[in-house]
């Protein structure tokens, strides 16, 4: 993930097998001008099925941690 053209620093949160497996907490949008060629990246630490973005500190708020459970409704439900 990269932060290009975001205006609020988000939560990632990473999924894998209806896990969370981590969480980039406070991730910064880039300074105004900020080239393609040096925004940050942020690589997921393992492979995932689903990322959650969220606005900063949402994931402190809702208490969610690595480990947790998560269920994601089938989109034919």
């Amino acid at each position: 993930f990269w932060m290009k053209d975001m205006l609020i620093p988000l939560d990632i949160v990473w999924i894998s097998n209806g896990k969370i497996t981590a969480i980039e907490k406070n991730v910064p949008p880039p300074a105004a001008g900020t080239s393609d060629s040096k925004l940050t990246n942020y690589p997921s630490p393992n492979s995932v099925d689903y990322v959650l973005e969220l606005k900063a500190g949402d994931a402190e708020f809702w208490s969610i941690k690595v480990g947790d459970n998560i269920s994601i409704p089938s989109p034919n439900n």
